[in-house]
């Protein structure tokens, strides 16, 4: 920018991170930040949308702890910036370099609390949380920070926070094989005829048709041998892929190595 031309917000903003070495933006579009994404594209910068912001919010953080440089995580004010800010926790408590840039309501409405558009003190609801006044998503950062394959292995209760992220995984054509152990539950999966249990999904679900939806290379597998075929198929495609891994229903620890966190009825 030539000194003393005009300018505005937006391009302060891409001009700062421009400065300090940012070339990639993680977010989800809206108002009132989503000329500022178009803009930061058209400047130069890489633009990753998803479908979530608290994914989009890990990608950034990885992406951060991968480069070493801060990940930048955009979002809408409100719910969106809310959404983030369980991200931007999460780098906090990892000393993962990140930025959450979010939209707001004007400054002096929300302080006089006059009623606005997605009003909220965004500010004093970060303090607690940063520095100062980031599951698939992860996947996606690491793709994208590294431009190597990855392989994000996880359950099927853990893939369901950010299993619509396969679509964005999918639109940006990253290498990323998300391997889906399945045994149909949280900790595990319900057997006989009850009705569901808290922690029961639906057996048999079909996850690696949720891919194929969007374009990407689905396999269903329910023996060792099955799985490392389409392993070795899916890594070697180097293209968007879902292995749907059935396992036995009770396989798996509840709560894992923490049940002493997980209290039981004195009465049971």
């Amino acid at each position: 920018m030539m000194s003393g031309a005009m300018t505005d917000g937006f391009h302060l903003v891409i001009e700062a991170l421009r400065l300090n070495g940012i070339e990639t933006i993680y977010g989800v579009a809206g108002i009132p930040i989503t000329d500022l994404a178009r803009l930061a594209q058209q400047e130069g910068l890489h633009y990753f949308g998803f479908r979530h912001e608290q994914s989009a919010g890990h990608a950034a953080a990885i992406a951060g702890y991968l480069t070493q440089q801060p990940g930048v995580c955009l979002t809408v004010s409100g719910p969106g910036f809310l959404n983030g800010l369980v991200a931007l926790a999460n780098a906090t408590t990892n000393c993962f370099p990140m930025i959450l840039l979010s939209g707001s309501s004007d400054r002096a409405i929300v302080d006089l609390e006059q009623g606005d558009y997605e009003e909220l003190d965004q500010m004093t609801a970060a303090k607690p949380f940063a520095k100062a006044s980031f599951r698939v998503g992860y996947a996606v950062g690491a793709a994208t920070a590294r431009g190597g394959i990855v392989l994000a292995i996880e359950g099927d209760s853990a893939f369901g926070f950010s299993g619509m992220e396969l679509e964005t995984i999918c639109r940006y054509r990253l290498p990323v094989v998300v391997l889906v152990m399945n045994n149909g539950g949280i900790y595990r999966g319900d057997v006989g005829n009850g009705p569901p249990s808290p922690t029961g999904f639906v057996a048999g679900a079909r996850y690696d048709r949720l891919i194929e939806a969007f374009g990407g290379q689905g396999y269903h597998v329910e023996d060792p041998q099955a799985l490392m075929q389409a392993l070795q198929e899916a890594l070697a495609a180097r293209r968007p892929a879902l292995i749907n891994c059935v396992i036995d229903p009770l396989a798996g620890t509840e709560s894992g190595h923490i049940q002493n966190l997980n209290p039981k009825s004195g009465l049971a």
